[in-house]
């Protein structure tokens, strides 16, 4: 439980630092100093990343409590006192029950074939033709370019204007050096 005071107390701390950042972009992006307000950015784009990375381990290790450890445990406790493979376990914080969540597609080499067999199968109604939306944005993003629009009854097509961050080449290797102190060097004059 040690390690629960820890995480709980660092996200706490991270929420009120979080608060602050926000107060200082408030401050610095309601002047016209525009070199303090992309430094400022610069920076928490380094921490949302620092951030992803985080949470990305911390959605591995529960992933591996959800769907190894914990039913592997279960699995030899239910053996162990002679319950059937999926029976749930009470416990104190609530029930442990193992869930089956079934996923299938069609083999893209083989979609004529599947599409023929749900049909013959009265399964025909799954079929649904679709177009990806990346696919139709760059198709969308092509026509812009050229001048021309997506016919607005049939398309709703929409620009979202951002910026974008591109770090310049720092040395003769023409190595990248991390955002953050290329920030933290700009924001201290050197």
């Amino acid at each position: 439980m040690q390690i629960n005071l820890e995480i709980d107390k660092a996200c706490t701390y991270l929420e009120e630092a979080l608060k602050r950042r926000a107060l200082k972009v408030a401050e610095l992006t309601a002047t016209p100093n525009l070199n303090d307000a992309i430094e400022e950015w610069v920076e928490t784009r380094a921490e949302v990343e620092r951030l992803k990375g985080i949470k990305a381990q911390a959605d591995r290790l529960l992933d591996y409590l959800t769907d190894d450890r914990i039913p592997w445990q279960l699995d030899k406790h239910n053996t162990e006192f002679g319950l059937k493979e999926d029976a749930y376990l009470p416990h104190a914080l609530g029930r442990v029950e193992i869930r089956h969540h079934v996923k299938a597609s069609i083999n893209q080499d083989m979609k004529p074939e599947a599409y023929k067999w749900l049909r013959a199968h009265d399964l025909g109604g799954l079929i649904i033709e679709t177009i990806p939306h990346q696919s139709l944005g760059a198709t969308a993003k092509d026509f812009l370019a050229e001048g021309k629009d997506l016919p607005a009854d049939l398309f709703t097509t929409s620009v979202r204007r951002y910026a974008a961050f591109v770090q310049e080449k720092t040395n003769a290797n023409s190595q990248k050096e991390p955002i953050r102190q290329a920030a933290r060097r700009a924001r201290a004059g050197a």
